[in-house]
């Protein structure tokens, strides 16, 4: 059978007043396979079925693809091309390509751009068929996708007006290497004969390489370090014509051999044939060779010149001319689903610190900036002088001082019962801040206010009595009592809804009687684009470039658990002479003192290395090899764990709150018993001993905080979370 079982894999969701879908899908392990069938079965359009080619040769499989369209014609009105690395963007997407068919009977062939995370760009990926178009069987093993004949019009829409299918969203290493091989055996050409050279396709292939270089330079991404080296080993003849096959033995061998290269060999490999772009083209040129470099350059002067005629002749929208006239993308309202109206949203931050801002605070400037970007007003309140306000007026929010005071009673740290009293009182006396408070809300007049962290109780307060709906966003975990109790009340009392950060924040609102009004919404995080190289954060760390190194980096204070990590790094010192631990944070200075004694009380005093707080926290993880969490109490969602998995470091610690819906044990890091040193200790020299395992555990990370942990992810859910309350207020 040339395509897997239909029980197994055929949805049959057909529906008799709407034209009848196939979807085509050639799988060969794509990581993606999975959410490509969840993003088909979310759809809303319900007319099609789904068939899948599995492990078959490039060339047959394709072959077998469009005799399967051509012998099925008289049962379905259109066939998708689906690719088992794409994914389609919303539930909505089947039903909008149906409907540019349905507008326009003598489509054909619709072509549309994908959102390609290898180059970072839309790129030309999916195909959408009607049941007149005819291919016929030809040998080709590298251009494998032949031309269509039929008798209408085809439609190119290169980038959509909308996101609508993802493309390679989280590759696996060997994904992207063969991505590399295959690109690059389409740029350069380098096994064809003259007469089948296809210049067009060289130059396209060659830009899209020159975007996956330059999305490496940007992210330091290991797998599109590999896909660049694959490529390189195309243009040298390194990799022969069969590389664009999974199966193939050459390409697997030099798989095996550039993974085992570390990431400072990778980039030492490639910068002297790709770091500039005048080297990356010198480096395609001599690849392709004096005839074929011609012929390419000839070709891109004759689509240039085009370009400029259909510009000067009105015509330079994305447009193809086939049978019975042009289509163009401007004309394809249904991709473009009209957008919500805007919102305007008062965000509401407390005040920890000016210099150094919470992870709370940090989400609550990134969820600022994300709803700016997307259109809607927003302000922001803070209680005093604020390190993030630069950031957001440079998005364009409105960030307002407005001293007021908030109710630390929900800090973690045990304090004696006659502070916890004075903390009490001085909540419960006058503050003329509610005043200024509640005339900004009337001046901003929101369409709904965000409350962010438990201790802003008379800003959701002064919220409530203005009219306006209130969304609490809750960073904390309280235990049980009447502490906990009093809280609750506050919030059953001001808040239209509640956001809890983590499942183990929930689990407390739920205990009391909140749930009804609860949404569980993790918090988001993505790397820079530019990240430093590990060698150059260890010279300014002071750390030596070969050594192991665990870091630990959050506030230093008790029940972050700082002098139970140093207990543990004093543990390993005599197992494991190369291991470094780096410790960064900030912290009262008693509690500073007692941590600087318990580094110099141990044996591996000389390999701790304490700094003070830094202003970012991204060169200090590229600086180590392990991000270390180690809070002895139960941790809401630490965000440091998100911003380690996101550049690809595993996580060791203690496995208490929120950390267990981050870090899977055993898959992206190694979780401990809170408070148990020895149990500490062990997990840190398994992973110190074995590169390949926190290779293996931090890629694993990577992928799953792109898909679970990333700030878009996050604003997207915020946002309709907001809108959602936003839509109970009264006229």
């Amino acid at each position: 059978m040339t395509y897997n079982s239909s029980v197994a894999h055929t949805f049959t969701t057909r529906s008799h007043d709407r034209p009848a879908v196939l979807v085509l899908t050639l799988n060969s392990g794509e990581a993606e396979y999975g959410r490509c069938r969840e993003s088909l079965e979310s759809q809303t359009y319900t007319a099609w079925e789904h068939r899948t080619f599995e492990n078959l040769p490039n060339t047959e499989a394709h072959a077998q693809l469009y005799e399967t369209i051509m012998a099925e014609r008289e049962l379905y009105e259109l066939f998708l091309k689906l690719d088992a690395d794409m994914i389609l963007a919303d539930g909505e997407v089947l039903a909008d390509l149906v409907r540019v068919f349905e507008d326009r009977p003598d489509l054909d062939h619709l072509v549309v751009g994908v959102n390609d995370w290898m180059t970072d760009s839309s790129i030309i990926g999916a195909h959408l068929f009607s049941n007149r178009v005819r291919w016929q069987r030809h040998a080709e093993t590298l251009y494998v996708d032949p031309d269509p004949a039929f008798p209408g019009c085809k439609l190119v829409v290169d980038n959509p007006p909308r996101n609508l299918i993802l493309h390679a969203g989280d590759p696996s290493p060997l994904q992207a290497f063969h991505f590399g091989a295959h690109r690059a055996l389409q740029a350069s050409q380098v096994y064809r004969r003259l007469r089948d050279a296809r210049p067009h396709n060289a130059r396209i292939q060659w830009q899209y390489l020159d975007r996956v270089w330059r999305h490496f330079e940007r992210s330091g991404d290991r797998r599109l370090g590999l896909a660049m080296l694959a490529a390189d080993m195309v243009f040298r003849k390194e990799l022969p014509s069969t590389a664009n096959e999974y199966s193939d033995a050459a390409l697997l061998a030099a798989f095996d051999g550039a993974s085992s290269l570390d990431d400072g060999e990778i980039r030492a490999r490639l910068d002297a044939r790709w770091g500039s772009h005048t080297a990356r083209r010198q480096t395609w040129v001599r690849a392709l060779g004096p005839v074929k470099s011609v012929l390419v350059t000839l070709r891109g002067l004759r689509d240039a010149a085009a370009s400029v005629v259909k510009s000067l002749l009105g015509l330079s929208r994305p447009t193809v001319e086939i049978g019975t006239g042009p289509v163009d993308a401007d004309s394809v309202v249904a991709l473009a689903r009209p957008r919500e109206a805007s919102m305007t949203v008062a965000l509401l931050s407390h005040l920890a610190s000016i210099s150094a801002p919470t992870g709370a605070e940090r989400v609550l400037e990134l969820l600022g900036r994300g709803l700016r970007d997307r259109g809607h007003r927003v302000a922001v309140s803070a209680p005093g002088q604020w390190d993030l306000a630069p950031a957001l007026q440079a998005a364009d929010v409105d960030v307002r001082s407005i001293p007021i005071r908030c109710c630390w009673l929900v800090q973690a740290d045990r304090q004696p019962a006659w502070w916890q009293l004075v903390r009490g009182v001085r909540y419960l006396l006058p503050d003329p801040g509610v005043r200024a408070l509640k005339a900004f809300l009337g001046e901003f007049e929101p369409d709904v206010v965000h409350v962010n962290c438990l201790p802003h109780l008379r800003g959701a307060a002064a919220a409530r009595a203005g009219g306006f709906p209130v969304v609490w966003h809750i960073h904390e975990i309280l235990p049980p009592g009447a502490r906990r109790r009093w809280f609750a009340g506050r919030l059953r009392r001001d808040a239209t809804r509640i956001v809890a950060v983590s499942e183990a924040v929930a689990e407390w609102l739920r205990e009391e009687n909140l749930g009804a009004s609860l949404e569980v919404v993790h918090n988001g995080v993505d790397a820079p684009r530019q990240l430093p190289d590990r060698e150059h954060a260890r010279r300014e760390f002071g750390l030596p470039t070969k050594a192991t190194v665990i870091g630990l980096f959050s506030q230093l204070v008790a029940h972050k658990g700082a002098i139970e990590f140093v207990r543990a790094a004093h543990q390993t010192a005599s197992s494991n002479p190369h291991l470094w631990f780096l410790i960064a944070g900030h912290g009262p200075a008693r509690f500073v003192g007692q941590l600087r004694r318990a580094i110099a009380d141990g044996p591996a005093a000389g390999r701790i290395r304490m700094l003070p707080p830094q202003a970012e926290i991204w060169p200090l993880l590229m600086a180590v090899d392990v991000a270390a969490i180690t809070t002895l109490w139960p941790d809401p969602l630490p965000r440091v764990v998100m911003e380690a998995m996101a550049v690809g470091r595993p996580v060791v610690g203690y496995g208490g709150g929120g950390v267990p819906e981050m870090v899977v044990d055993g898959e992206t890091g190694r979780l401990c018993r809170p408070g148990d040193i020895e149990d500490l200790a062990r997990a840190i020299l398994e992973l110190a001993g074995d590169e390949a395992l926190c290779n293996c555990l931090g890629e694993a990370g990577r992928r799953r905080a792109r898909e679970l942990f990333s700030v878009e992810h996050h604003v997207s859910r915020m946002e309709a979370v907001l809108r959602g309350a936003a839509s109970t207020r009264s006229p």
